[in-house]
Formats: structure tokens, C-alpha cells, sequence
């Protein structure tokens, strides 16, 4: 994906590039990274796409063809969706994002109440838990709802809105020295575990999201990273 990002890649494509079939290769791919491989590779294209806005002069309409969209309307479109400002906006402030106000949060009185059981690999020994509710499994975008355990185990999240959401944890090493932040406890991350898609209607008033340990994994760079990226504005309580 990341080598041909201007190319129309299908998901037959990546399939067939794996050698498996397209139903089995999607369900393993949203199995490792709690999306499907289209909403993946769309993220991948945002990413470049705002890396280009803050280190290149580069015109937007040659910045949206650059990363696959034909369209430049529907590139600006779904960059002001995703990341929540205009390409040009977002160049013009460098990349750095508006701090959200608190009367910009979800209402913790409506909504969906979330348990997230979270369990860490087997015979790991696994300290402070960073665990978060996210929009469409990108974990750049903001959590809506995040929390930090002294230790893996069920917490709930209170009000979570109407939506599609997958809830992303990061578990850290118990026998190091404790991180106190949520971007620490991200940052020394030695797991990461994911649960999704959750869907949320209004006829849902309880969910369970069971983060097992077949659905946790080793930590990688671009994981943690886009963790700590999310982490940086205040997040809801």
C-alpha cells in the first residue's frame, strides 16, 4: 500500500498480492488491525496527504492525485471528515489541531455505556493499561473516551455516542518503573490490543467490548505512535 498510494488498488489486488482469497484475506486483515483494508489504506493516503500539507509547498490538488484520489472534492471532503479541518487550514497552522473545548464533548448523560474487558497475553506481565474508544479504528483521530488502569481489567466508558467504534488499548511493561501519563504509558507500550468494529444506535443502552488475548499483538513503532498522537489534546474522561 504504502509504495503505491496514487495507484486505484483494490482489494482483490492486495489479496492476490498476499495469495489468499478476498474473504479470507479481509478477515484476517481486519483480525491484526480492526479495520477493514479499504479504511486502512484510506488512512494511509490522510497520513501522507498531511505529511506532504506541512513539509511541501506543494499545491493541494497535486497533493490529493499524489496520494490516489482523482477527485480533488472528494480528497478535501474526506480529509475535513477524518482530521476535522480543511487542507488548507491544516497547512496553515503547521499540522497542529485546535484544542477541542469542553463544550465540544460528547454528553456523558446520552449514549451508549461501553464495558471494555480488557486481558492481557498469557504469562506476560503487563502493568499500567491505556485503553481508548475510537472512531472507525483510526487512532489518530481522537478517542472519545479513554482511560489509564493501574492494571489490565474491566472499566467502563459512560455516554459513548451513536457510531461505528473500535476500542484500542496499550499495555505496559509491569516490571518497569510506572508511567504516569496516558502518552508514558503509550510510549512504553510493549502490547497493543483492539475490539471492532463496536457498533452504536440509540436502541443500544449497554456494549461489551472483549479485548482477548487473541486479539492482542506486539507493539509496533507506527501503533504507538499514532496512539501518542491521539493522546496529545485533552481527552474526554
Amino acid at each position: 500500500m504504502s509504495a503505491r498510494l496514487d495507484e486505484p488498488i483494490t482489494v482483490d489486488d492486495l489479496a492476490k498480492t498476499a495469495r489468499f482469497s478476498k474473504f479470507y484475506f479481509t478477515r484476517l486483515f481486519r483480525r491484526e488491525t480492526g479495520v477493514s483494508p479499504g479504511r486502512f489504506l484510506s488512512a494511509m493516503r490522510l497520513e501522507e496527504a498531511k505529511r506532504l500539507l506541512v513539509s511541501t509547498s506543494m499545491r493541494v490538488a497535486d497533493i490529493s492525485h499524489r496520494v490516489g484520489y482523482t477527485s480533488v472534492g472528494t480528497f478535501t471532503t474526506r480529509f475535513t471528515t477524518s482530521v476535522g479541518v480543511p487542507p488548507t487550514r491544516y497547512r496553515r497552522v503547521n499540522g497542529h489541531l485546535p484544542r477541542r473545548d469542553a463544550d465540544e464533548q460528547p454528553d456523558a448523560g446520552n449514549g451508549t455505556t461501553v464495558m471494555a474487558v480488557v486481558r492481557p497475553p498469557a504469562a506476560e506481565a503487563a502493568g499500567r493499561t491505556f485503553v481508548g474508544v475510537y472512531p472507525s479504528g483510526q487512532p489518530r483521530a481522537r478517542p472519545v473516551r479513554s482511560t489509564v488502569l493501574d492494571e489490565p481489567e474491566p472499566c467502563r466508558f459512560q455516554g459513548v455516542p451513536t457510531g461505528r467504534w473500535v476500542v484500542l488499548c496499550a499495555f505496559s511493561d509491569a516490571t518497569s518503573r510506572p508511567p504516569s501519563s496516558p502518552q508514558e504509558v503509550i510510549a512504553n507500550a510493549t502490547f497493543v490490543g483492539v475490539y471492532g468494529p463496536l457498533d452504536v444506535s440509540q436502541r443500544v443502552g449497554f456494549a461489551v467490548a472483549d479485548i482477548t488475548q487473541e486479539s492482542v499483538r506486539a507493539a509496533d513503532a507506527g501503533t504507538v505512535d499514532a496512539l501518542i498522537d491521539s493522546v496529545e489534546l485533552p481527552e474526554a474522561a
